[in-house]
């Protein structure tokens, strides 16, 4: 019937958007594994996401206001 063509429609529009999101994702999650083959890139990551830090070198976090 017409309802269900105008229903798969919709679905098919709903499922085409969530794939375009899907597919930034991947594209995001490849660039990140791909600079996590980077020893400085990780070093940074981890002194930044863990805190951790070089001789000498301090750690400061700033929290954000949001």
């Amino acid at each position: 019937t017409l309802k269900q063509v105008y229903l798969k429609k919709q679905e098919e529009k709903q499922l085409k958007e969530k794939y375009t999101v899907l597919i930034d994702e991947e594209e995001k999650l490849q660039a990140e594994a791909k600079r996590l083959q980077d020893p400085s890139y990780v070093a940074k990551y981890a002194r930044e996401k863990f805190l951790y830090s070089k001789d000498n070198e301090y750690v400061v976090r700033i929290k954000d206001e949001d």
